[in-house]
This record gives structure tokens, sequence and C-alpha cells, in this order.
């Protein structure tokens, strides 16, 4: 018989009703419903990287443009470069470290980057205080 087949008892002094159980996923790293996949998470994150990739470029760029420099040395060997683009401009700040000397009394002392001319003239265009990298 079809209810025997349900498991579910049938009882002939009050009505039943039959509800099928709910199959939801519990499981670790089950999603809600609405909630944005991983896949549209890691394109959003993407998205935005892309966004501040361009905005330095823009920025430098309109610096550049506001003060009357036409190119910067941003290249292997020092040539001149027209249109920086970000990966140069990150390439430039990609040696700098900072070092901090601890003693058994805590931190005895820490040693900031010295900045060359080129990347203090590309903070000061992209309006970044130099004290962000030196520290004073």
């Amino acid at each position: 018989m079809f209810l025997d087949t349900i498991s579910c008892q049938y009882s002939t002094t009050a009505p039943h009703h039959y509800s099928p159980p709910q199959h939801r996923a519990r499981y670790p790293g089950a999603r809600k419903k609405g909630a944005p996949s991983p896949r549209s998470l890691m394109t959003f994150l993407y998205y935005i990287a892309l966004l501040v990739h361009a905005l330095i470029e823009r920025e430098l760029r309109k610096a550049m443009a506001d003060n009357g420099i036409e190119m910067l040395p941003l290249y292997p060997e020092e040539r001149l470069c027209r249109a920086p683009c970000t990966d140069r401009i990150l390439e430039l700040f990609e040696e700098l470290q900072r070092h901090e000397i601890h003693g058994p009394k805590g931190k005895m002392q820490t040693v900031h980057p010295t900045l060359n001319p080129l990347q203090k003239q590309v903070l000061r265009l992209l309006s970044v205080p130099a004290a962000a990298f030196s520290g004073t």
C-alpha cells in the first residue's frame, strides 16, 4: 500500500497529513539560502583588485600631467616611462623592508627603509606621505 512505502503511521482516530522530510544539506560549508557563492565572491574581489590597480595608474598619470612631468624613469636601467603601469609602480617599492630589533625586554629599535628620490617623487605624486614608509 502507498502509505506503507512512505513510512508514516496511519491513524483512524485523527486525520493525518503527510509532509515529506526536509532535505537540506547541513554540513560544514553549506550556504544559506540567498548567500553568495564562492565563485561570485572571488569575482567581486578580483573586480576590487582591478579597480585599485586602475585607480593607482590614473592618479599617477593625472598627477604627472598636472605637474608637467612627461616621463618617469621606471623601467630597468632607469629608462623613461611615458605611461606608468601599476606593476612598475609597485616594483619600485617591492624591496623596501622595515626591521624591528627585539631584546630580552621587548622591542629595542625599529630600522625604517630609506627612500630614494624617485620613490619620494612617486609617493608625492600619489599624495601618499613618505612618513608611511619612513616612520617619521
